[in-house]
């Protein structure tokens, strides 16, 4: 028998003790009286009663834990997301201290967002499953910080041959830009958690 098992019998033992001690003191108390009869019907209200008292919690409590665990690994996901998207970060930062902002760095991008596209994909098919009812809610969510950033990074002048080094403006505009993109995934894990 497990341990879960041994502390519910115990509980049900202990239970049915205090209960039948209860019922000697009452049934020896000299000014009331019952009635000696027992119904069938009482009998069974009485267990159902206890059934479910004892059933419900058990069954609650584990629905409860199997979805903290679901969140907990969409949110290890969306944790991993932003040390991601921080890589494009580290992309521009060290181009903005070097100086200069080469082809190899305009590559690096775009095939960081390659991959930044599959890891939302894949987040999106685990929100799916996981919470269907508000699973477009927050895949669209998702998809719009990740495709804004991604249009500053890649629809404007960083792209252009002609853009040789990244300076203060551009610096200050892209940790704006980034500073969005990551609070707007630290908000969506607390959505999760909300869930």
């Amino acid at each position: 028998m497990s341990s879960k098992g041994i502390i519910v019998a115990l509980g049900v033992g202990v239970v049915f003790g205090v209960g039948a001690l209860f019922g000697f003191s009452v049934l020896h108390f000299p000014f009331i009286k019952f009635d000696s009869e027992v119904k069938i019907f009482d009998v069974l209200n009485f267990l159902l009663a206890l059934g479910l008292g004892l059933w419900v919690p058990f069954i609650i409590k584990k629905a409860i834990d199997d979805n903290r665990d679901i969140k907990a690994y969409v949110v290890d996901d969306l944790k991993a997301l932003i040390i991601s998207i921080s890589k494009v970060k580290d992309i521009i930062s060290t181009a903005y201290g070097v100086g200069t902002f080469t082809t190899a760095d305009r590559d690096s991008i775009v095939l960081a967002f390659h991959f930044l596209e599959l890891e939302v994909s894949s987040i999106e098919e685990q929100v799916k499953i996981s919470f269907p009812r508000k699973a477009s809610a927050l895949a669209a969510e998702l998809k719009k910080l990740l495709m804004e950033y991604q249009d500053y990074l890649t629809a404007g002048e960083l792209m252009l041959s002609s853009f040789q080094s990244i300076n203060d403006r551009f610096h200050k505009e892209h940790g704006t830009e980034y500073s969005k993109i990551e609070t707007g995934i630290k908000t969506l894990v607390h959505k999760i958690y909300k869930l």
